[in-house]
């Protein structure tokens, strides 16, 4: 569970948004929180909202979906799974090439998560798992593309004004603007941030937070019980 939070974001917004990922991996991997995971990926699927959708209503039911997708497959080279064989993982080229090929077909991936034979969020993420930094490039909803910066780490201090700061596994203290377009996950607003707990933020290059994400739960130390 320890890389699951990372994982989701960078798969998120690559499987959600269509986009294409840059990202440096720490060598320290603490533990998070496996709550965080949920939260952070459902502040992620609202982010991804901001996109305008592709496809038209009638290619997205399921059926269709499925259809295409194993015509989708096979074009990309990718074999059909066998009972009782062990399972070959595709390509990065090959799920790259499943994913065109839905969006030449009409289909809107971000729609559908879990796609797979390995086009699911480890398969997507990999060694990503473990990025404390990094740059997305993802659509902007308008036909175009923008630039969001990735940090993991854990909160510094409380809340100054409207900055939040964050430091990185890799030592590396990151400050973000809180606006009120900012998203939260795991919290309900900037109110419920906490000081000291495994933290994600996603700014966009001016540093303003278009996503933060704790988690919105503790362990007790002493009793082993999760409070919130």
């Amino acid at each position: 569970m320890k890389r699951r939070i990372a994982m989701l974001i960078v798969a998120g917004i690559v499987l959600g948004g269509g986009a294409f990922a840059w990202a440096e991996s720490g060598v320290s991997r603490p533990s998070v929180d496996s709550g965080a995971a949920n939260d952070a990926s459902v502040g992620l699927a609202a982010l991804a909202d901001t996109t305008a959708a592709t496809g038209s209503a009638q290619n997205q039911t399921p059926g269709a979906l499925r259809q295409a997708l194993q015509q989708c497959r096979q074009q990309a080279g990718i074999a059909q799974p066998q009972p009782g064989a062990p399972k070959t993982p595709p390509t990065a080229a090959q799920r790259q090439a499943v994913l065109d090929c839905l969006a030449k077909a009409g289909f809107n991936p971000k729609a559908h998560r879990g796609l797979g034979g390995g086009l699911g969020r480890a398969g997507a993420a990999g060694d990503l798992g473990r990025a404390v930094h990094g740059e997305l490039i993802v659509p902007d909803g308008n036909g175009g593309f923008r630039t969001v910066v990735y940090d993991r780490g854990t909160q510094t201090g409380d809340v100054n004004g409207n900055t939040l700061t964050i430091t990185r596994p890799d030592k590396a203290t990151v400050s973000v603007q809180l606006t009120d377009t900012t998203k939260y996950a795991g919290v309900q607003d900037r109110s419920r941030l906490q000081s000291g707990r495994p933290t994600i933020v996603v700014a966009d290059k001016d540093g303003k937070a278009l996503l933060v994400a704790q988690p919105n739960r503790t362990k007790a130390k002493a009793s082993g019980q999760v409070t919130s």
